[in-house]
């Protein structure tokens, strides 16, 4: 199992303009741990330099944890033989993630377009 994702300075930002933004770059340095590949179809998957967007529909704020719901997209990669050609798919959808106030551990459900 990989280390939990923390989401500090997310948790800090809420409420503020900034959120948006900050949870976006947030989750590219943590996208190890986030499951963007629950996006992907084909058997794709986000790559290394995942053109993430994001765009926050819900916060919810509570004493003891933060509710994001959030529309990701990017471009998927596809596997192929053919190195010299990219394929992508777009992928997108809505992520749902709760911070915990106390750690700023986050947790992630995924809720794909299309599944």
């Amino acid at each position: 199992m990989s280390e939990p994702v923390h989401l500090r300075e997310s948790l800090r930002a809420a409420g503020t303009p900034a959120f948006e933004e900050t949870l976006r770059e947030e989750l590219l340095r943590n996208n190890w741990g986030v499951p963007l590949e629950d996006f992907c179809p084909l058997e794709a998957w986000p790559g290394f330099d995942v053109d993430l967007r994001l765009s926050v529909h819900q916060l919810e704020e509570s004493a003891d944890n933060l509710r994001v719901k959030a529309f990701v997209s990017f471009t998927g990669r596809v596997p192929s033989y053919c190195a010299d050609q990219a394929h992508t798919v777009p992928a997108d959808g809505f992520l749902r993630i709760t911070i915990d106030r106390a750690t700023a551990e986050a947790s992630f459900e995924t809720d794909p377009l299309g599944a």
